[in-house]
């Protein structure tokens, strides 16, 4: 069973995503976008480089799910390296 603190983090995640490119249908997202989303999160936002890697691992599975439960034509995240650079 996941931590309820991981499960609720995934879900914080997954609101920030959406609000960015909610309005988009997701087959409309390009590989240079998510890079740009990480850069923002690391340089904006401020976030920890581990704690972008495991916004974007995270992110990049529910895709891959999506894509083989044929919900999805393919994962915009797939060709995203999850290892974020430091910001600094």
């Amino acid at each position: 069973m996941e931590d309820p603190t991981t499960h609720g983090k995934a879900k914080s995640e997954v609101r920030l995503f959406i609000a960015r490119f909610g309005h988009r249908s997701i087959d409309t997202l390009r590989p240079m976008e998510m890079e740009s989303y990480k850069t923002d999160s690391l340089t904006k936002d401020k976030v920890a480089p581990e704690t972008v890697g495991k916004e974007v691992r995270r992110l990049q599975a529910a895709f891959r799910r999506g894509v083989k439960w044929k919900k999805l034509y393919f994962n915009p995240l797939e060709e995203t390296q999850a290892r974020a650079a430091s910001a600094a």
